[in-house]
């Protein structure tokens, strides 16, 4: 069933319309069918701006996650050797003695050097975390009343990345 409706002219007369114009307000559907489109397009635009971002997020996540995975498994690994160093100390009468009974594998690890102060020495110990870090701890080692006492100075994380200067390119305008 088709519904009119009834308009009023200036003139007095009367004019039909079919309903679905009245409805409309005069818009074609050819309109209505552009501001679909790009509804939709908008739509898909902004979806895959939130995929994309939902995927790099996720990376990032992932590498923190190995980042920290890796730092404490070093943080783990110099843990165990400032407790055998301390243990070691502990059990030895002169530092001497302390550097003869260093384990083999601490070599790699552990340098040291007689401290600034004059009393005792300053053993530097670094366990890589990745490519781009290390973890580095300063111990102090002094002789009091016949004991050998370690103590530690520093704990930090360092970057090992190399960095080339490659300087700056200025154009000299020729």
């Amino acid at each position: 069933m088709k519904q009119t409706a009834v308009l009023l002219q200036q003139n007095g007369s009367q004019m039909e319309r079919s309903g679905r114009e009245s409805a409309l307000g005069g818009i074609g559907t050819g309109m209505l069918s552009v501001l679909m489109v790009l509804i939709i397009l908008l739509l898909t635009a902004f979806s895959v701006l939130s995929y994309s971002t939902a995927v790099a997020e996720a990376r990032l996540t992932e590498k923190t996650v190995l980042s920290a995975q890796d730092y404490y498994a070093a943080d783990a690994a110099a843990q165990q050797l400032v407790f055998q160093l301390y243990t070691l100390a502990e059990e030895q009468d002169s530092p001497e003695l302390f550097f003869e009974a260093l384990p083999q594998s601490a070599g790699d690890t552990v340098s040291w050097q007689p401290s600034e102060s004059g009393e005792g020495y300053q053993l530097t110990c670094i366990i890589p975390i990745d490519d781009a870090r290390q973890l580095r701890i300063l111990l102090q080692l002094t002789e009091t009343n016949g004991k050998l006492q370690l103590s530690q100075l520093q704990r930090r994380t360092e970057s090992t990345a190399v960095w080339e200067d490659e300087g700056i390119y200025i154009w000299d305008g020729t």
